[in-house]
């Protein structure tokens, strides 16, 4: 089977006067392009005697991805702000495409309606500041990577879910939730709290870093993960409780949910990373966790705490989660077959997957991949990928194994698996790139 990717098309809107910088950008992604991953389209394919204005809005109303590139001059063309940046915002209000603003050169979009939105390269910084340039290009192509990634998973979602929806629903614990609130001169210690809670199984902590997608919408993400979350853990500093931004609206927020919700509960975990005060009575009347003089006495502290829930029943909801399997070959080693293993997480809530294995009863093998590196975490509606070599396998097995394959969750439940009767000929691998070693 071959599993070339279905193409994301791609449309570039920016000023004629930027040209030299696309034609940069468009070198960086000719790796995706080239691997069929991507389809993208400027206005210099406009074919002569074709009516351009037909052809902009023909592709743009075809586009998944939308990459406006900002300038100066972009801000001051009628055609790309009036017409194909709002077409562009249209489309990404109704979810049918991303619009990721990629930064060319200084100039003041963050105060237009493009401040809502997750820009690249890292942190918003103009392209031609970075020195090398190539280190911006880069950047910005890896995380459109994690994007299209993105898409390829949901359009495979369609062909999987009839076959997945015939299994029987797992009802797991799900992971908690747990939102990390931080000044930006704390992004150190935030860091640094987000790997080391991450290591434990059952949490699953939003940290902007990590959480946030290029084109997402960052201020309203941002209050969606709060209201959601279980936990919020509020880091506190000299420099944050003096600081004006968009910190103090974060506490804010948590702080108006902790209101409404059950006075005996736990959900604002206030941390000090030094001896520092906070004016919010609020706030202020909560128990604090010191992390100094010793970080990992105050790290045990909120684990324990947030272990009081880890083993409480899911109350409504629950998760679903599948494994089915088909043969099929890379078209890079066309005479190498493998099992591929395509897990989907249909339920309510995000699932951890912590092993992935092959047991027939006799021989019992880890799938370890470097491309897939465990524990994963599956979000709502996910499907991710692993594969394993029939060579790797007695012979006389190579052929029936589609029902020995399993996984075990955070929560030690185990998923087994089935043989899939109708995946697509032609399809993504669902999870990522994928490292040549493991081919």
């Amino acid at each position: 089977m071959d599993l070339r990717p279905v193409a994301v098309r791609l449309f570039y809107s920016y000023s004629s006067r930027d040209e030299q910088l696309r034609v940069e950008l468009e070198k960086h992604l000719s790796l995706l392009v080239r691997s069929g991953v991507l389809a993208p389209w400027s206005f210099r394919c406009i074919e002569a005697g074709s009516s351009w204005q037909r052809e902009i809005s023909k592709e743009l109303d075809a586009s998944d991805i939308i990459l406006l590139l900002i300038s100066s001059d972009f801000l001051a063309s009628n055609y790309c702000w009036d017409i194909e940046m709002q077409f562009a915002l249209a489309k990404e209000q109704s979810g049918s495409a991303v619009v990721v603003p990629v930064i060319l050169r200084d100039c003041d979009w963050q105060s237009s309606e493009l401040g809502r939105l997750q820009a690249l390269p890292q942190d918003g910084r103009p392209v031609v500041h970075w020195r090398p340039r190539d280190k911006a290009w880069t950047d910005v192509a890896r995380r459109l990577r994690t994007r299209i990634d993105t898409f390829q998973q949901h359009r495979q979602l369609e062909s999987l879910h009839a076959e997945d929806t015939k299994s029987l629903p797992r009802v797991v614990e799900r992971s908690i939730r747990v939102f990390l609130s931080y000044a930006h001169e704390d992004a150190h210690a935030a860091a640094r709290l987000y790997r080391e809670l991450s290591e434990h199984s059952g949490i699953d902590v939003w940290f902007d870093k990590k959480s946030l997608l290029a084109g997402e919408r960052w201020e309203n993400a941002i209050r969606n993960a709060i209201e959601n979350c279980d936990y919020l853990i509020l880091l506190l500093s000299t420099r944050a409780v003096n600081k004006r931004g968009f910190f103090q609206k974060e506490m804010r927020v948590a702080l108006d949910l902790l209101d409404t919700r059950p006075s005996e509960r736990v959900f604002v975990i206030p941390i000090r990373l030094d001896d520092c005060s906070v004016s919010d009575t609020r706030v202020a009347n909560l128990q604090y966790v010191d992390m100094f003089p010793n970080w990992q006495a105050g790290l045990d502290l909120i684990t324990r705490a947030l272990n009081l829930k880890q083993n409480r029943p899911i109350v409504s909801g629950g998760a679903a989660i599948s494994a089915h399997v088909h043969q099929a070959q890379f078209r890079s080693t066309p005479d190498k077959t493998f099992y591929f293993i395509n897990f989907l997480n249909l339920g309510a809530v995000p699932v951890k997957l912590t092993k992935v294995w092959y047991d027939d009863g006799e021989y019992r093998i880890p799938v370890v991949l470097h491309s897939r590196p465990l524990p994963k975490v599956l979000q709502i509606g996910e499907v991710w990928s692993v594969w394993f070599p029939l060579d790797r396998l007695p012979a006389e097995r190579r052929e029936r194994a589609y029902e020995c394959f399993g996984a075990t969750l955070a929560n030690g439940n185990i998923i087994e698996s089935q043989q899939s009767t109708g995946v697509a000929a032609i399809g993504p691998v669902a999870g990522g790139p994928i490292d040549p070693r493991d081919l």
